[in-house]
């Protein structure tokens, strides 16, 4: 079902670059000390994503949404782990 959502979302960004690079440092920041590569950004809408990470040993999606001009992590889901 995740994957369902994850592939029906637009993949034609609704923000600006600085809005993706601050979903990407809100991922890496929850994550540290963690290394994790952001692979795709999917949009809800305008104001909600959904991101497909990696790690060495780990897959997952997360999910994020903008309050007050800043991106938050609601949530996250591990897809698969070695």
């Amino acid at each position: 079902m995740l994957h369902d959502r994850f592939t029906q979302a637009s993949t034609n960004s609704l923000g600006s670059i600085a809005e993706l690079e601050a979903i990407k440092k809100a991922i890496v920041t929850q994550k540290a000390p963690q290394k994790v590569e952001v692979r795709d950004i999917h949009w809800l809408s305008p104001t909600s994503v959904m991101a497909y990470t990696r790690t060495e040993i780990a897959a997952f999606y997360y999910i994020a949404e903008k309050k007050k001009d800043k991106w938050e992590i609601l949530t996250y889901y591990m897809l698969w782990v070695t």
